[in-house]
C-alpha cells in the first residue's frame, strides 16, 4: 500500500509515480572534441541524456539501440566519433538495417548544425517514416499538463504530468488531432500485487508514450473526472521540431523504472532537458519530484508563452452549464432527467446539461450508449445527441478545448513540504516548544487551491514536543495516511474513508501511549458551501491492530476506533478542523477514553499559516501557537 500511495497516476496499461530525490547532475566537463564549444558539448552530452558518477560518464538510456559505439552508453566522446563517420556514409545502414541518419535524425540535426553540414551538404537519404512522424504529429508549440490528484485511486493522488504537443491550428476541433507525451510504465494485464513490488524493488519498464490527445482526455478528464491544468511553454520552434525528432529517437526504446527512481516525473524534465540544457530544468534537487512541481519548474525556467489554460472534468462542465441556466431551465432539467425525455424546446444548454448528466452517471461513455437499442437510457442519451446536433449546440466543442485559467492556477496551490514550530503551554509539563515536519503532501486544514476538497494525503510526517522540564516526546510518527472525509452532493459519494500507517497517540488505561500500527476507518461524510463559507462533516468508525509502547513497556494492542469531526472554511483564508476519537481495545472492550484536538489555520501568504492548536486527552490539555511554512 505503500508503494501504491507513493505512485502518481495508474491508468490502463500505464503509471507514473514520485521519486524522493532528483538529483541528476548537469553534465560536467569532459574532453569535447577539438573545436567544439563548451556549451554545444554540453548540448551534445543533454541530447544523448549522460550524466557523470563519480567522475564516469553514463546515460539514463541503457538500450544500445541507442548508441552508434558498443562503448556508448559510458564513453560520449566515442559517440560523437561515431556519429560523425556514420552521419558521413549516408549510404551505410546500421545493424538494424535503418540508415543512421533516419534513426537519429535529432542527432544528425545538431551534429549537421555544430559541424556546418549545412553550409556544404552532402547527399541525404530520404526518411519517410521520419518525415510521416513529423506530419503526424504536428507540432508547433509544447504545453506541460498537470492532470488533477484523484483520490478514486490512491495511486493517483499525486496527480500526473504529461506534454500536450499543439498544432498551428488552435480550433477547438483541431484540438481532437493534437499529440501528447507522457512516460508511463508497462503494467498492461498486471495486477497490482505483481507491479507494486516491483515497481518498489525494481523489474518494471517503461517509456515515453505518445498518444492522441482525445484519448488521455478522455481517460482523466472524463472517465476519472479529472480537471487538467495547461501551460504552454515558450520553446523556439527549433526546440519544438528537436523534441519532434528526438521522440522518434526514443519511441521504442525501455527504461528502467521504480518508485524511488526513474519515474514520470524526472523523465519529463529529462525530456525537456535534453534538447534545450540551456533553461536548466536539471540539476533538479528536491525532497519529492511531483508531477505538479515539475510544472511549476518548467514553467520557471522555460517560461509561458501564453495564458494558461483549464480544463474542467465532464462535473466541472456540467456545473459551468447549470450555473448558466436560469430556475426555470433548472426545473426543466431535472424534469428531463427523471423522465428520460427530450422537450422539442429544450435549449442548448439544457440538452449539454443533460448530456454531461448522462456521461457522469454511467460507467459507460454517453455517446456509445447512445447506439444500443435495447436499453432505455441509451435510447434517452441518443435522443439527446440527436436534438443537440439539430440545435447546432457547442457541446462537443466545450468539452475539448480548454478555457482560460480563471484566477488562482494550480501553480498558486502550497508547496509538497511542510515544517512546523510552535509554543505553548500543556497541563502538567508547563511551556513547551514544538516541532513538525512532513515531507508530502497536504492534509484537509492546508489551504485547499488544487487539492481535493476534505483530503489528506500525507507521507512522512513526524510531529515532536520538549517540555521547559526537559520532557521531550514525539506524538505523532506517521508513514502514510491517506483520509477522504466524504461529500454528500449530486455527483460525489458521501463515503468517507481513511487509511494510515505509523504511529501516534491514543488514549488507553487512563494513558496516551504511542501506538504503532495500521489503521482503517470508514464512515460517512456531507458537506454545504454558500457564499465563500463551506463546512463539511464526518464520522467514521475503524479498527488499529498494533502495539502500545507505554512506559510500563509495549503491548500488542488491537484496538477499535470512532471518530467525527468538521471541516470548515471561511473567507480570508480562515481554515479548522474539529476533530473527535474515543479509542478502546478491543480484545477486552475497555480501557478506552476521548480525545479532541483542534487545528485553526490563517493564511499570511504566499506559502505561510499562523496556527492555532488546542489539544484535549485523558492525561492532558495543550494549547499551542504556530508558524507554518510549506516548502
Amino acid at each position: 500500500m505503500l508503494a501504491l500511495l507513493l505512485s502518481a497516476q495508474v491508468g490502463a496499461g500505464s503509471l507514473g509515480c514520485v521519486e524522493p530525490t532528483c538529483a541528476t547532475p548537469l553534465p560536467s566537463p569532459s574532453h569535447a572534441p577539438a573545436g567544439i564549444t563548451a556549451g554545444a558539448w554540453d548540448a551534445w552530452l543533454a541530447l544523448l541524456h549522460y550524466w557523470s558518477e563519480d567522475g564516469e560518464w553514463r546515460s539514463e538510456v541503457e538500450d544500445p539501440s541507442f548508441f552508434l559505439d558498443p562503448e556508448g552508453p559510458r564513453n560520449p566522446e566515442a559517440e560523437w566519433a561515431a556519429a560523425v563517420q556514420a552521419f558521413l556514409e549516408p549510404d551505410k545502414a546500421s545493424d538494424s538495417g535503418v540508415q543512421p541518419r533516419c534513426r537519429f535524425p535529432a542527432r544528425y540535426q545538431f551534429l549537421s548544425s555544430v559541424l556546418g553540414w549545412g553550409d556544404a551538404p552532402t547527399p541525404e537519404p530520404l526518411c519517410p517514416q521520419v518525415e510521416a512522424h513529423i506530419v503526424e504529429l504536428g507540432a508547433r508549440s509544447v504545453s506541460v499538463v498537470f492532470v488533477s490528484h484523484y483520490l478514486g485511486n490512491p495511486a493517483s493522488a499525486f496527480g500526473h504530468a504529461m506534454l500536450h504537443l499543439a498544432g498551428e491550428d488552435r480550433s477547438s476541433d483541431a484540438v481532437l488531432t493534437d499529440y501528447s507525451v507522457s512516460f508511463e510504465a508497462d503494467t498492461e494485464n498486471m495486477a497490482p500485487a505483481e507491479y507494486l513490488p516491483r515497481g518498489l524493488f525494481g523489474g518494471l519498464t517503461a517509456g515515453y508514450r505518445t498518444a492522441p490527445l482525445h484519448e488521455r482526455v478522455g481517460r482523466y478528464e472524463r472517465r476519472e473526472l479529472r480537471d487538467l491544468w495547461t501551460f504552454p511553454l515558450r520553446l523556439t520552434d527549433e526546440e519544438v521540431e528537436r523534441l519532434v525528432l528526438h521522440l522518434w529517437e526514443l519511441k521504442d526504446l525501455e527504461f528502467g523504472y521504480g518508485f524511488f527512481g526513474e519515474n514520470c516525473a524526472q523523465k519529463l524534465l529529462a525530456l525537456v532537458h535534453a534538447i534545450a540544457p540551456g533553461y536548466g530544468v536539471l540539476p533538479y534537487r528536491s525532497a519529492a519530484v511531483l508531477p505538479q512541481e515539475v510544472a511549476r519548474r518548467l514553467v520557471e525556467r522555460v517560461g509561458l508563452a501564453s495564458e494558461p489554460g483549464h480544463r474542467p472534468s465532464l462535473i466541472g462542465q456540467y456545473e459551468r452549464v447549470v450555473h448558466r441556466l436560469t430556475q426555470g431551465e433548472r426545473e426543466g432539467l431535472g424534469e428531463m432527467i427523471a423522465s428520460r425525455t427530450v422537450p422539442s424546446q429544450a435549449s442548448p444548454d439544457v440538452l449539454n446539461a443533460a448530456l454531461l448528466w448522462s456521461e457522469i452517471e454511467t460507467p459507460f461513455n454517453a455517446f456509445e450508449r447512445g447506439s444500443a437499442e435495447s436499453d432505455p437510457d441509451a435510447v434517452w442519451v441518443r435522443s439527446l445527441w440527436t436534438a443537440s446536433v439539430a440545435n447546432l449546440s457547442t457541446s462537443a466543442s466545450s468539452l475539448v478545448a480548454p478555457e482560460p485559467a480563471r484566477g488562482a492556477s494550480i501553480l498558486d496551490a502550497h508547496r509538497p513540504s511542510r515544517v512546523v514550530v510552535r509554543g505553548g503551554y500543556a497541563e502538567g509539563h508547563g511551556s513547551i516548544v514544538g516541532l513538525g515536519v512532513r515531507w508530502l503532501l497536504h492534509d484537509a486544514a492546508d489551504p485547499q487551491l488544487g487539492y481535493p476538497r476534505y483530503s489528506t494525503v500525507e507521507v512522512a510526517r513526524v510531529d515532536a514536543e520538549a517540555s521547559i522540564s526537559g520532557h521531550i516526546a514525539v506524538e505523532e510518527a506517521t508513514a502514510v495516511r491517506v483520509e477522504a472525509l466524504g461529500t454528500s452532493s449530486e455527483f460525489h459519494s458521501p463515503v468517507a474513508w481513511r487509511f494510515e500507517v505509523g504511529a501516534r497517540r491514543l488514549s488507553h488505561l487512563g494513558g496516551a501511549p504511542l501506538h504503532f500500527g495500521l489503521e482503517f476507518a470508514l464512515g460517512l461524510g456531507a458537506s454545504v458551501s454558500a457564499g465563500g463559507t463551506s463546512i463539511g462533516f464526518f464520522s467514521m468508525a475503524g479498527v488499529r491492530p498494533g502495539v502500545a509502547l507505554a512506559a510500563s513497556g509495549t503491548d500488542f494492542v488491537p484496538t477499535g476506533l470512532w471518530s467525527s469531526g468538521v471541516l470548515l472554511s471561511l473567507p480570508s483564508d480562515v481554515r479548522a478542523r474539529l476533530n473527535g476519537e474515543y479509542s478502546f481495545s478491543l480484545a477486552s472492550l475497555d480501557g478506552g477514553g476521548a480525545m479532541f484536538s483542534a487545528d485553526i489555520r490563517r493564511g499570511l501568504g504566499d506559502d505561510w499559516d499562523a496556527q492555532l492548536v488546542l489539544h484535549r486527552r485523558v492525561d492532558r490539555t495543550t494549547i499551542s501557537l504556530g508558524l507554518v511554512s510549506f516548502r
